[in-house]
């Protein structure tokens, strides 16, 4: 319930920033404020296909461990058709089954709902156990995930107006492109380069202000919850950190991690169990510093595909350094080119 109505209160105040300043963060919606609920886009309607297709239509293929929500082996003993079985029987009884979430039977069509899928799929929702909303729920944002990943791995993601985020910003130089020969108004670009890598030391800082904060506060914020992880799929090793503003039914459980060549991914929330289903707690934290350090300094150089990257140095997915163009001054003549 809490997702449906904050989804809803974010897209409409995306859209009044938009329409009163000319940015849709100009209402307290950006960064890692509600921008974290605001799911009723292309990639939340694409998640929302494939979380049906996964559950009515049964077709993820082979899906293996690391792709399944952490519900199926805490609750469903690892079994995914009876996971698909109790979510499908629970949906249809909520009043949503595929056959009305898209028109035709087909996927990717336009519902029978002017609202849009995701829209029918937060108010049908609620009409099911609430376990299994919250299952279906932390499902969704799962894909979701996955879907903005590969979007951005492909250089295909957008998000519209974005923040230049970096521990470092450095200005490489700035060239006029154009002069008005009137009034002398330029347009210029500006070269920068962000470094957005967070050093052992850092990251320590952070997690033993995080605890100070935990206390202060009366929050439980202890290593069991807050502390440095292991991923699973990579072995990369990352601080995870409970989310100080987040909260569902007044509780603290959402999560934010801090990548050693990344840095923070504050707008990407976890669910606890997700944190448990694909992370194990680092036991050994001198090992954990040397692998923390090698990941910071490899970044530098090269993107998370290693050294024989097809795209070679051109290629910037999860390196720590990124360059950035911005066109500033007169820009308006040459908008559409």
């Amino acid at each position: 319930g809490e997702w449906r109505f904050a989804s809803a209160v974010a897209k409409r105040l995306q859209s009044l920033g938009a329409l009163t300043q000319g940015d849709r963060r100009a209402t307290g919606t950006g960064g890692g404020t509600m921008e974290a609920f605001s799911i009723d886009d292309k990639y939340g309607s694409k998640a929302a296909d494939k979380l049906f297709g996964y559950i009515f239509l049964k077709d993820g293929g082979e899906t293996n461990e690391d792709q399944m929500p952490a519900c199926v082996s805490e609750h469903f003993d690892g079994d995914w058709d009876k996971f698909c079985d109790a979510a499908a029987r629970d949906l249809t009884r909520g009043g949503l089954d595929y056959k009305s979430f898209s028109q035709g039977g087909g996927k990717g069509k336009a519902t029978r709902d002017k609202g849009g899928r995701i829209k029918v799929f937060l108010n049908r929702v609620l009409g099911v156990p609430l376990d299994m909303q919250g299952w279906l729920v932390e499902f969704f944002t799962q894909l979701m995930d996955e879907i903005i990943n590969k979007a951005k791995l492909e250089g295909t993601f957008s998000d519209g107006i974005v923040d230049l985020a970096g521990k470092i910003i450095n200005v490489i130089g700035s060239e006029t492109l154009y002069e008005c020969p009137r009034t002398g108004a330029k347009t210029i670009q500006i070269n920068l380069e962000t470094d957005r890598g967070v050093p052992w030391s850092d990251a320590q800082n952070i997690l033993d202000e995080h605890h100070t904060y935990g206390v202060e506060n009366k929050i439980d914020m202890s290593d069991d919850k807050s502390g440095f992880f292991i991923r699973n799929s990579d072995k990369l090793v990352v601080l995870v950190l409970l989310s100080r503003t987040k909260t569902m039914n007044g509780l603290n459980c959402f999560y934010h991690l801090i990548c050693p060549h990344t840095g923070h991914s504050s707008t990407t929330l976890h669910f606890r169990r997700e944190i448990q289903h694909k992370h194990t707690k680092c036991q050994d934290l001198e090992k954990a510093a040397i692998d923390w350090e090698k990941r910071f300094n490899t970044a530098a150089t090269y993107c998370s595909h290693g050294e024989k990257c097809k795209n070679g140095r051109n290629c910037g997915f999860g390196k720590r350094t990124k360059k950035h163009h911005i066109i500033s001054g007169l820009v308006l003549p040459f908008w559409r080119s």
